[in-house]
Formats: C-alpha cells, sequence, structure tokens
C-alpha cells in the first residue's frame, strides 16, 4: 500500500492525497490516519486522488465524509478525482456525490479547491 498525502506546492493550505488498492476493514483506520494527518499540518482543502483505487467500503466512505466535513469547517473543501465506475457507483449509492464535489482530473480539482480558499485562478 502506497498511500500519501503531500501538501500542493501550487496551492496553500492543501493537500494531495493518493490512494490506491482497497480502502475495507482492514486499513480505514490507517486511511483516515492519512486524511487527518493533513488537517493537523495545516490542510484547509484535501484533494484525494482515488485513480488506483479499486474498491472502498462503507468505512471509508464515512472517513471522507468526515474529512469533507472537517475541512468545511476550517474554510475549505475535499475534492474527489480519478474514480473509476465501480468505485462510483458505491458513492452514487448513498448519493455522497451530491455532497462532496468530484472533479474529473488534478486540474479541475484544483480549480474547484482555488475557487473555495478564494484564490484566483489562472
Amino acid at each position: 500500500m502506497a498511500w500519501s498525502a503531500e501538501p500542493l506546492a501550487s496551492l496553500k493550505d492543501a493537500f494531495l492525497a493518493r490512494v490506491e488498492g482497497v480502502v475495507d476493514s482492514t486499513n480505514v483506520e490507517d486511511f483516515f490516519s492519512l486524511l487527518n494527518a493533513a488537517f493537523k499540518k495545516g490542510a484547509r482543502a484535501i484533494i484525494v486522488d482515488l485513480s488506483e483505487l479499486s474498491y472502498i467500503s462503507s468505512g471509508g466512505l464515512s472517513v471522507l465524509v468526515d474529512a469533507f466535513k472537517k475541512a468545511v469547517r476550517a474554510g475549505g473543501t475535499l475534492v474527489i478525482f480519478g474514480v473509476n465506475d465501480l468505485v462510483k457507483e458505491s458513492f452514487e449509492a448513498v448519493s455522497l456525490e451530491k455532497m462532496i464535489p468530484f472533479a474529473s482530473d488534478l486540474d479541475e480539482a484544483l480549480d474547484e479547491a482555488k475557487g473555495v480558499l478564494g484564490v484566483e485562478n489562472g
């Protein structure tokens, strides 16, 4: 498992989290810790790359909802991109795509985060 959450040089107070493989009951606490560590380092916006994720459990979805709420309370957001069809079905089954912003790629996710953080694009 090669998960990471690193600050984005191009956007202050934003982190890029990359998650691969599966998020299930065996590692959901690690997933929570990954995102929480970004907040502890000053993140107000987290962009989550799920392009290498093949499965996410309901526990993993809960972690994303909690992280989204935490980001909003901090005046930021959480934006997801790179979701394959199978993983997207998990989000749609509980209507999370109506709560959490989704983007088609990193550039679109950055634009979404910049808009929320009040940073001019371009």
